[in-house]
């Protein structure tokens, strides 16, 4: 024999998966973080890090996040769990984008809103996934559910500073709520109407200025212009 060790194929029992229980997904990302993090570590790291900590100290009960890198998942059963989260890290970053000084120092953010059935990687158990079972810190990053994808290709319809709402949250709810009514959820009303105002404000003199640097930036010029209008068509103007 060549000495080669023999290797047990991966094996999981799918229909030993516990049931899918429907819940809210939120999926919120940092804007053009592949071009920002390809021009400069220490401002996609400044960017990114940020994103972060706003959302640790938003965290509250009910509400699971799931990091990924310039993202994450939030996952809560109840609507109004999921969208006191959300607003509380938009206010933060609203504030933060406000307060820079210099719009190079500025970032912005946005996010997609499923509904439906997932299964959370730690409930699923050794008779289902042994390997995965078997390590619970891993198992926990795990989130499966076709939510899961719908909130994450729905952020890109979303204004900046804004969340797209996925048709299975528009059609269907928990017993608790009823469906969103509109394609795009306005977390800033009614009590930060101002914060929005101001957030206006400030996303068109930063779009302002990428449209004066977008070989610089990597930022094509079309695409400056749509996050323009969806921003002057989703925050007030006063």
């Amino acid at each position: 024999m060549n000495g080669t060790k023999t290797v047990q194929p991966l094996w999981v029992a799918a229909d030993k998966l516990p049931a899918a229980k429907a819940h809210y997904v939120a999926w919120l990302d940092v804007m053009g973080v592949q071009s920002i993090m390809s021009r400069s570590l220490s401002m996609s790291a400044n960017f990114i890090l940020k994103f972060h900590a706003a959302a640790l100290e938003s965290r509250t009960s009910g509400v699971e996040v799931f990091p990924v890198m310039d993202g994450l998942y939030a996952v809560a059963s109840e609507q109004s769990t999921l969208k006191l989260f959300i607003s509380s890290v938009m206010v933060r970053l609203a504030n933060t984008c406000i307060s820079e000084k210099e719009d190079k120092y500025r970032f912005v953010v946005r996010g997609g809103l499923a509904y439906g059935s997932i299964i959370r990687g730690v409930d699923v158990s050794k008779s289902a996934a042994p390997t995965i079972a078997g390590d619970p810190a891993y198992a926990s990053t795990l989130l499966l559910g076709m939510p899961v994808i719908q909130a994450h290709v729905s952020e890109r319809l979303a204004p900046p500073f804004g969340i797209f709402v996925n048709e299975s949250a528009r059609g269907f709810a928990s017993p608790k709520s009823g469906p969103f009514v509109e394609v795009w959820w306005h977390w800033f009303e009614p009590g930060s109407h101002e914060l929005a105002v101001n957030l206006r404000h400030c996303l068109e003199a930063y779009y302002a200025w990428c449209a004066k640097h977008p070989l610089l930036l990597l930022y094509d010029a079309p695409r400056i212009a749509v996050h323009l209008e969806m921003t002057r068509q989703f925050l007030p103007e006063s």
